[in-house]
């Protein structure tokens, strides 16, 4: 078999594959989150409008929102050509960073309601600190 780039050609058809089914998930999933945020984006408003804590609903909505500018990044950067690689690693560093915000965001999220749960006892708070300190 002829040889490109030091691949052949039966595995650069696969890896070529492998891209295209990789994109077709990210296509799944920005299909399902739009779906998921037109069917319940009424009960989130009004959540939003009559629930207290302000800095719980900033977070929220940093939670909810960021998902959205991942995927097309995402998409954007899966369909560049090969050569211009320094593009290539300036939009993978802003999706590592868009990535890693997605996570803080909503463990930060899940634990303000897990404290929130316990009626904001500071043994919970603290147990969270120390397990959060404990794990990194």
């Amino acid at each position: 078999m002829a040889q490109l780039s030091g691949h052949s050609e039966t595995s650069l058809s696969e890896l070529v594959a492998s891209f295209q089914a990789y994109n077709y998930i990210y296509v799944a999933i920005a299909t399902f989150w739009t779906y998921d945020y037109c069917i319940t984006f009424d009960k989130e408003l009004s959540y939003l409008r009559y629930a207290t804590g302000r800095k719980v609903k900033a977070w929220y909505m940093l939670t909810r929102t960021l998902p959205f500018m991942l995927l097309p990044l995402h998409l954007y950067y899966d369909s560049l050509p090969p050569d211009n690689e320094s593009r290539c690693i300036l939009l993978d560093n802003v999706a590592t960073l868009i990535s890693i915000l997605i996570i803080v965001f909503s463990d930060v999220l899940f634990a303000i309601r897990t404290w929130a749960l316990w009626n904001r006892k500071k043994i919970i708070v603290f147990s969270m600190l120390t397990l959060a300190v404990a794990l990194s």
